[in-house]
């Protein structure tokens, strides 16, 4: 959800949806069930949430939506900007690359 912008626009809806600072988000994940719950297309509604009367915590493609979500649209820039953890993870890892 850091990259506000598209995961907004997958949504069909404006960013404003999202926290801009993600990181305050206290339940990341039963936050994301309840935006799709509000705004989502009713197709990702029912393949992303659980059904009702079941145990089950997710949808049957709640994983392999959002993968192709990361894959097609994630834009890691546009995340870095919101999310501190995400920024200083991706700094370490080119460290790491460059050997410092």
């Amino acid at each position: 959800m850091a990259d506000r912008e598209n995961f907004a626009n997958f949504l069909n809806k404006t960013p404003s949806i999202i926290p801009y600072n993600v990181e305050e988000i206290n339940h990341p994940k039963e936050f994301l069930l309840n935006i799709i719950e509000k705004f989502a297309p009713r197709s990702l509604k029912k393949n992303m949430l659980p059904a009702k009367n079941t145990t089950a915590k997710i949808g049957p493609e709640y994983n392999s939506i959002l993968c192709n979500f990361i894959l097609r649209n994630w834009n890691l820039q546009n995340a870095i900007e919101h999310s501190l953890s995400l920024k200083k993870t991706v700094l370490a890892l080119e460290k790491l690359k460059t050997g410092e």
